[in-house]
C-alpha cells in the first residue's frame, strides 16, 4: 500500500500543478495499473486470508478509496449502461432459450418473447445510464488532483505506520483516534 500510496502521491501532484494536456502519461498509466491490482487486493485478502487480526475493515476501505481514485479517469471512459445493456441482453437470450425448451415456453409466441426482452432491456438502460451519470459524478471527484494527493498521502502513512511498528494493523486509523 504504501509503494501505490507513492506512486499516487506523485499522479496526484502532477494532476494538481498541471493542466490535462501536460499530465505524465507513463505516471498515469503506471497509477492505471497499480489502481487495478491495488482493486484486486481487498478481493483476494478477503478470499485467501482466513487469519483474524492480519487486516482491519479499514485497510481494505482504503485500499478500495485509493484504487477507484488512481483508476477513475479510464473507469470513466467505460460506457456503463451500454455494458450493462449488453449483459442483460445475452442473458435475457439465453434465459429466453430454455426457457423455450419447457412446455409453457413451447405455449408462447416468441414474439412475446422478444417484446418483454425490449422492454426489459429499455428499463435496464435507462437505470444503467442514470446510474452511470451518478457514478461518473463520484469517479470525478475520486480522479480530482487534491483527492488523489490526500488519499495517496493517507495511503503512505498507514503503511509506514503499521511497517515500522507504531502502530497496530489499523495503522493511520488507529494513529488518528478513530480506529481500534
Amino acid at each position: 500500500m504504501t509503494v501505490v500510496g507513492i506512486l499516487g502521491f506523485a499522479l496526484g501532484v502532477n494532476r494538481t500543478i498541471k493542466h490535462r494536456k501536460e499530465e505524465s502519461t507513463l505516471l498515469q498509466i503506471l497509477s492505471f495499473f497499480a489502481g487495478l491490482v491495488m482493486l484486486a487486493l481487498p478481493i483476494v485478502i478477503l478470499l485467501r486470508i482466513k487469519q483474524e487480526g492480519i487486516y482491519t475493515g479499514y485497510s481494505l476501505a482504503l485500499m478500495i478509496v485509493l484504487s477507484l481514485s488512481l483508476t477513475a479517469r479510464p473507469l470513466k471512459r467505460i460506457p456503463l449502461a451500454y455494458i450493462a445493456v449488453i449483459a442483460v441482453g445475452v442473458g435475457l437470450f439465453w434465459m429466453a432459450l430454455k426457457f423455450k425448451e419447457t412446455q409453457l415456453g413451447k405455449e408462447i409466441a416468441m414474439e412475446t418473447f422478444a417484446i418483454i426482452i425490449l422492454v426489459i432491456l429499455a428499463f435496464v438502460f435507462a437505470m444503467s445510464f442514470f446510474v452511470e451519470k451518478s457514478v461518473d459524478a463520484l469517479l470525478a471527484i475520486l480522479g480530482w488532483g487534491p483527492v488523489i494527493t490526500l488519499l495517496s498521502a493517507s495511503a503512505v502513512i498507514h503503511g509506514v505506520l503499521i511497517g515500522a511498528g507504531l502502530t497496530n494493523k489499523s495503522g493511520i486509523f488507529q494513529w488518528s483516534g478513530f480506529g481500534p
